[in-house]
């Protein structure tokens, strides 16, 4: 998958942007060798802060994994071979509907997974883990009827 980041400006009033704001002055490519890309399903990309302090935009099925974190929630990125974290001001309950389609599960309180890269778990050692062999701790558990669902 190939994809495109954004970066802007902090004094963007909300968390999307439109094929409109990535043309206008606010919105800059964050490397010339990537090309703009608009999500083919129409979806909005999403706004994160990641470590640099700087805004970028991603598209919702670049996003693997979300974790709460109060009023903010971590997201784990996929671009390309690269995967990074990115924060949100947001709530898991606020970004829920921000991301597209189906492919999204709310595993509890805590976690969001994109089941597209989604490989297992492993309750023992309280992993998840992914199809290209990435893995991420959990410290909250999973209810028993989302396992189930995965089996």
């Amino acid at each position: 998958m190939r994809l495109s980041f954004f970066y802007t400006d902090k004094s963007s009033r909300n968390g999307t942007v439109t094929q409109a704001d990535l043309y206008s002055e606010k919105v800059l490519p964050l490397s010339v060798n990537r090309s703009l890309k608009i999500a083919s399903s129409g979806a909005q990309l999403i706004r994160v802060l990641d470590k640099k302090q700087s805004y970028i935009w991603v598209e919702p099925n670049a996003i693997l994994f979300v974790k709460s974190a109060d009023h903010y929630v971590k997201t784990l990125i996929q671009d390309e071979q690269q995967k990074k974290w990115a924060l949100r001001h947001s709530t898991i309950k606020d970004l829920l509907p921000l991301l597209s389609g189906g492919e999204f599960l709310r595993l509890n309180r805590f976690y969001i997974i994109n089941c597209q890269h989604f490989s297992h778990f492993d309750r023992n050692k309280k992993m998840i883990y992914f199809k290209d062999g990435f893995s991420i701790l959990i410290s909250h558990a999973i209810s028993p009827f989302v396992l189930n669902a995965f089996h």
